[in-house]
C-alpha cells in the first residue's frame, strides 16, 4: 500500500509541482490580471450584497407600513 502512514498528504514530487505552479502563476502577467479580476468579482458581489440587502429592508418597512394602515 503506497499510502499506509495514514498521514494524509500528497507525495512529496505532488507537494514541490503545486509549489512550482504556484510560484509561477504568481509571477506571470496572466495571474496577475486573473487576481485583479478576482477582486474586481469581489467587489461588484460585496456591492450586490449590501444594495439587496437595502432594498430588502426598505420594502419590508414599506409592506409593514401599508399592513399597518389595512383596516
Amino acid at each position: 500500500m503506497p499510502f499506509s502512514n495514514n498521514t494524509h498528504q500528497p507525495p512529496r514530487a505532488l507537494r514541490e509541482s503545486w509549489g512550482v505552479f504556484l510560484k509561477r502563476f504568481l509571477v506571470e502577467d496572466a495571474a496577475i490580471t486573473s487576481i485583479e479580476y478576482l477582486f474586481m468579482l469581489s467587489l461588484v458581489i460585496f456591492a450586490c450584497m449590501i444594495g439587496i440587502g437595502l432594498v430588502g429592508t426598505k420594502t419590508l418597512a414599506f409592506f409593514e407600513l401599508t399592513r399597518s394602515r389595512m383596516p
